[in-house]
This record gives structure tokens, sequence and C-alpha cells, in this order.
């Protein structure tokens, strides 16, 4: 969980000089200063040392693993010629830093760090709806997800009447949050376009710190088929899985002829993986799987993502803090 930690910088010859350095380093943790949301590490500046030194202290509030990576980044930033440490710090001495987290933080935030899970890229946001979005995405589910003489769904949620299905989209999204384990999980992400939901993108995983394998699934409201929203909302699921996660495979299937679905897949590096056979109202029904492995997936062209909020949510994907993508897994370039 998030705890307050200090990144002191020594090596100024005066109090001037450290203040001049809260300037770039504010910049280098917040490039935009309007940005729209919550800073994705909560920061602010102090003063320590002694009558002989003085040292700029920068107090953060994330992560173990995180403060880290923001030291890294102040250590590079200001160069060889000043010390960058990082030591526990008193929660008491940062009150307006620690006000801040929790004004910014969601409700239960800490309890289900999910909650401040971003998957974004240049127009869709991927994070967990609230209950107001979620009953948005039930009404877009009820003026249908797929042309009405199509069956693309194993699970015919779709042919129900319009109030059983706008319910079937609630419940499964709460059942899925409420059976959530380590060792079975499912990640059921809402997607928006300019602010509004738009569909929703399902990662899943079982025994995934053994077996490092995902699947996924989705459905995206009719009024946006055709944009290339489906493409984008699977490939910002998929850097979560291989560049955040460390996953070797992801795994699809759709019927033979939802040629969307496929068309996604085979855009994105997939590869045939066999088929399988199910029952679908009395009659037997062929679905295409499909594989995709983390060296395909590095090789391929794909839209660019951002992840923000993993590193607490790690254990909950069974997975130890600071233990995401694995050292010997493939980097995140195409």
């Amino acid at each position: 969980m998030p705890r307050v930690y200090e990144i002191r910088v020594t090596g100024c010859t005066d109090l001037d000089e450290a203040l001049a350095l809260q300037d770039p380093i504010a910049r280098e943790l917040c490039p935009e200063e309007e940005h729209p949301g919550p800073c994705d590490v909560p920061w602010s500046f102090g003063l320590g040392g002694d009558d002989d030194t003085t040292v700029l202290v920068l107090g953060v509030c994330t992560t173990g693993a995180r403060v880290v990576e923001v030291a890294d980044r102040v250590r590079a930033l200001l160069g060889p010629g000043r010390r960058v440490e990082v030591a526990e710090g008193d929660p008491d001495a940062f009150p307006e830093l620690v006000e801040q987290y929790r004004a910014e933080s969601p409700p239960l935030l800490e309890q289900w760090p999910l909650l401040g899970l971003r998957l974004t890229t240049a127009r869709l946001e991927l994070r967990l709806p609230t209950d107001e979005e979620l009953a948005e995405l039930a009404d877009l589910a009820v003026l249908g997800v797929h042309e009405p003489d199509q069956r693309p769904f194993l699970n015919p949620w779709t042919d129900q009447p319009p109030a059983e299905r706008a319910r079937n989209v609630l419940q499964r999204h709460w059942r899925q949050r409420g059976t959530w384990t380590p060792a079975n999980w499912e990640l059921d992400l809402a997607v928006f376009e300019n602010g509004r939901p738009v569909g929703f993108q399902e990662i899943c995983g079982r025994d995934f710190a053994t077996l490092r394998e995902v699947t996924t699934g989705s459905w995206l409201g009719l009024a946006h088929h055709g944009r290339g929203i489906g493409t984008e909302m699977r490939a910002a699921v998929l850097h979560l899985a291989f560049a955040g996660l460390g996953a070797r495979y992801a795994v699809s299937s759709s019927f033979a002829d939802n040629a969307p679905s496929v068309g996604v897949s085979r855009k994105l590096g997939y590869r045939p993986d066999g088929i399988t056979r199910d029952v679908l109202y009395d009659r037997a029904v062929v679905s295409q799987r499909l594989r995709l492995s983390a060296e395909d997936w590095a090789a391929t062209a794909r839209p660019e993502v951002t992840v923000t909020g993993l590193e607490p949510c790690l254990e909950l994907f069974g997975l130890p803090e600071g233990q995401g993508r694995p050292a010997d897994a493939p980097l995140p370039s195409r």
C-alpha cells in the first residue's frame, strides 16, 4: 500500500541552490501542470540539513517499488554532482501531502487498489467504472452491441429482453469483483472515449503467477463499431498483460464467422491455436482459438499505451510488489 517516503537531495551549497532545484524536479514529475485528474505520485517539497548543509527533501506518497523509480528519475535529472537517497518518511511531517493523497484517492482505494488502475491510449481510457457509469454501460448494452442477426457470444446474454440484458451487465461486473482471488481473477474494465463509456474490455487470469497466460473478451456499443476502438482497447489490456504483468501468452477465441473479432486478433499479432466445439441452442458451434506470444507482441506494431496505478495492484494479480514483468520478458518495444 502507498506510504510516505523522503527522496533527499544533498550536495547543495546553500538554500537558494536547493530551492532552484524544485522547478525542474516538479516539471519532471508533473510535465503537464493542468493535467486532468490526480497526480500519478502525490508529492511535495521540504528542506532539511543543518548549519553546514542544505538538503532538499521531496516527499512522495507511493509504494516502495515506485519510490525507487521516482528517485532514479530525479537522479538522472540532477546528474552525478548531487546525491539522491531514499528514506521512509514521517506522515506527520507532510500533512498536506497526506491530505492530498486522501482527497485525490477514490474511496476504498487502499483496500481495493484496482480502483486506481488506469490504461490510456491516444483516445481511450480503461478503468473500473463507478456504479453510475456502470448503469450507463447497461443502458448502452440495451441499445445493442452487435447487429440483430448476429450471435457472437457463446453465452448468449444479448438475446435476453432489454431489462434482463441491462441487469446482466451489472451483475456480471459486481460478481467479478466479488469473486476475485489472486489465483483466479477477471478484470472488467470500462472503456471511455472523451469521458463517455463505449464498452467493456475484459482480461482474465487463472493461476497467472505460474502460467503467465491471460484471456480477453470484450463488447462495444453498436454505435461505436467500425472506428478501430476494438483494436485500441484490446491493445491496451495486452500492454497491461505483457509490459505490466509479465505475461508470456494471451489467448482469445471467437466464432469462425465473427470477422471483426478475428480481424482484431490478427492485426495485433495472434496466431491460430486450434478450435473448440461447444453447444449453443442445441447446435454444435465451432470457435477459433488464437494465441499471442510475448515475442510476437513485442514485434507487432500497436497503439501507444500508458499504464498507471499498477504497482499497488500486483498482489491482487498474484504477483509480489515489484515483480510484474520478469527480467527475461521482452521489453515493450515494437
